[in-house]
């Protein structure tokens, strides 16, 4: 009887694990077929926005040399003048989401380079720094001067940090500040953007990397619900990830962790997911 009840408890335990295992590889599956489905209507999307956004790119083009010739010959004693600096903006409000939209695809090979992140932040503050005074919102950067990164594409990494500080910006309050932290630890690069907003939903938690979703946290970006996603896959075919920590009230952060050494190139849709 003692024999047979240890036998028993035995095969208890062994069937245990092996229930473990099954479902431990049975989520792993889910999450890898979640993921290439994913990547799939990326590659999809991608190549419909790229054709579209070369269609539009040329009329816009031309509306804006031909506003630039009328702008010139407007004077500032015009009763009507201030619409000038309206409609300048707003053409280039159209241009830039036409540019997002050609992100989701690109088909230029990758060229790795060096990129030093304290001049990467300077580029992106001087960028920024028209919305941020619209928003009265105050951009802090932590980053040490010799922080480099090998390996990437310095552009790829640029369109990163520069969506998720104009996501933060746009989330913020005025007079709001947003904070972004750039540390190593001995195999990544971590760089984090916090905001001081209302928050992200928890039911919109899983949804916000996807492409066009627009939640309900009141962030008026006037984009087209793309930068995230975009972001997400660039930063995967980095060889990283992005995640996200938000708390009702208290604002996001969304932490980028970079691989210091070489990773196989992932080709993205957006190369585009999340």
């Amino acid at each position: 009887m003692i024999h047979d009840s240890t036998e028993l408890k035995q095969i208890t335990e062994k069937l245990e694990r092996t229930n473990r295992e099954l479902e431990k590889a049975y989520t792993e599956l889910k999450a890898a077929q979640s993921q290439i489905l994913q990547q799939e209507k990326m590659a999809s999307i991608g190549q419909l926005a790229a054709g579209v956004a070369h269609e539009i790119n040329n009329p816009i083009a031309g509306i804006k040399n031909a506003f630039l010739v009328l702008k010139d010959g407007i004077p500032l004693s015009h009763p009507h003048y201030h619409f000038v600096g309206m409609i300048e903006r707003e053409i280039e409000r159209v241009a830039s989401i036409v540019r997002r939209m050609y992100d989701l695809y690109r088909s230029e090979p990758r060229q790795d380079q060096v990129v030093p992140l304290d001049t990467l932040m300077e580029d992106i503050v001087y960028l920024l720094k028209p919305k941020l005074s619209q928003r009265y919102v105050t951009l802090q950067h932590h980053v040490r001067p010799t922080i480099s990164v090998s390996h990437l594409v310095q552009r790829d990494l640029l369109q990163v940090i520069l969506n998720l500080v104009q996501n933060a910006i746009e989330a913020s309050p005025e007079y709001g500040t947003v904070v972004v932290n750039v540390t190593h630890d001995p195999d990544h690069t971590i760089i984090s953007v916090s905001d001081q907003g209302c928050g992200i939903p928890q039911d919109e938690m899983s949804h916000i990397f996807e492409p066009f979703f627009s939640g309900r946290d009141k962030r008026k970006t006037g984009g087209i619900g793309l930068g995230l996603s975009v972001s997400y896959n660039l930063v995967q075919a980095m060889g990283g990830r992005i995640d996200v920590v938000s708390q009702q009230s208290k604002g996001a952060t969304f932490i980028v962790t970079l691989p210091l050494t070489p990773t196989p190139h992932i080709t993205a849709h957006t190369e585009g997911k999340t």
